[in-house]
């Protein structure tokens, strides 16, 4: 019901900016004409995010990242040992996932590498590292506190 409140909102308010800009007093047709100009720099500078995204992404920006993370399991899995070992089923865990996102990564540029878009994929592959990073922060600081 929200949902279509908000459908209803914004349809009648396209209608009104499009009613301004052809049938609008002078002041109502330089308002729309802002508007709509407005709304396609918007929209340009997101086309211009995208394509930068996807520029780091084809230049290997998560590549190093993920080796860097190899490596942070490691250092990981040995103070583990030495504090307490109840915290390698967890860096595993961790891993695993690592894993898996470098595996997904691979595959993205595989699809980028064959001209295919995948600006979704990349978002999502971006929220995914974000987590990881969180995750691991988390793990650090319960390891901290012993």
């Amino acid at each position: 019901m929200l949902k279509s409140l908000l459908k209803l909102a914004a349809l009648l308010l396209i209608g009104i900016v499009v009613y301004n800009l052809f049938l609008g007093s002078p002041e109502e047709k330089t308002g729309a004409k802002k508007i709509f100009k407005e709304v396609k720099d918007v929209g340009v500078e997101i086309g211009n995010l995208i394509k930068a995204e996807k520029e780091r992404f084809d230049a290997g920006k998560y590549d190093n990242a993920l080796d860097k993370i190899d490596n942070l399991f490691d250092n990981l899995k040995r103070k583990a040992r030495e504090i307490d070992e109840k915290y390698l089923p967890e860096i595993e865990t961790l891993e695993e996932k690592a894993d898996d996102l470098k595996k997904r990564i691979e595959k993205a540029n595989k699809k980028n590498e064959a001209g295919e878009k995948a600006e979704d994929e990349v978002k999502e592959l971006n929220k995914q590292f974000d987590g990881l990073m969180d995750d691991l922060n988390d793990l650090l600081d319960k390891m901290k506190t012993e």
